[in-house]
């Protein structure tokens, strides 16, 4: 899934934590939380700006032709975790605003993780096993002859691949959904 699905889960999922827990919070923290989830769809992610650097060297076989998903930032345990800690904080000087925030930012980086089980893989279960976890086997394949991070590589892969796959139906389903909630909940 691309940014615009990914976002889409985020807020969706935060408008779904805020509605079930109701917190007595300012309209200010409410839209801020909502915003950080809305962005914390997109989280797992962050390991795109390594992935961008290692495919910049070549030369390291150890980093060629890497695939982000098989970072730590792609497993529900490192944002179980953080977003324990951000929890633990909030109880710990007593603000709901914190806690609502880390749980926000759980919903929204699983989303992610739920998305990209469609047909990338999401390693569930590690550190226990090192497998993606994925609904369909069988990926489209783009022939990719521009060089690796670049937008150019980038494009041929969701012409090539991506536009053939139920993860980008997905995506319009969840980006729809989101612009009819937010009109109707934001608006």
């Amino acid at each position: 899934m691309v940014l615009p699905g990914h976002l889409s889960g985020g807020f969706i999922a935060s408008t779904a934590i805020l509605s079930i827990l109701q917190p007595a919070l300012s309209p200010g923290e409410m839209n801020t939380i909502l915003f950080i989830g809305t962005l914390a769809g997109d989280f797992p992610d962050i390991d795109l700006i390594r992935l961008y650097f290692a495919e910049k060297r070549p030369h390291d076989s150890n980093h060629k032709n890497a695939n982000h998903r098989e970072y730590i930032t792609h497993t529900p345990i490192a944002w179980l975790t953080i977003s324990a800690i951000i929890f633990l904080i909030g109880t710990i000087f007593d603000s709901a605003f914190t806690q609502c925030l880390a749980l926000v930012i759980l919903a929204g980086s699983w989303s992610h993780l739920l998305f990209d089980s469609i047909e990338y893989g999401t390693m569930w279960f590690w550190p226990l096993t090192n497998k993606r976890i994925k609904l369909f086997e069988r990926m489209p394949v783009a022939h990719i002859t521009a060089r690796p991070g670049s937008f150019a590589s980038h494009w041929q892969y969701v012409k090539g691949a991506y536009l053939k796959t139920w993860t980008f139906w997905a995506e319009i389903v969840v980006t729809i959904v989101a612009v009819v909630v937010f009109y109707k909940t934001v608006l």
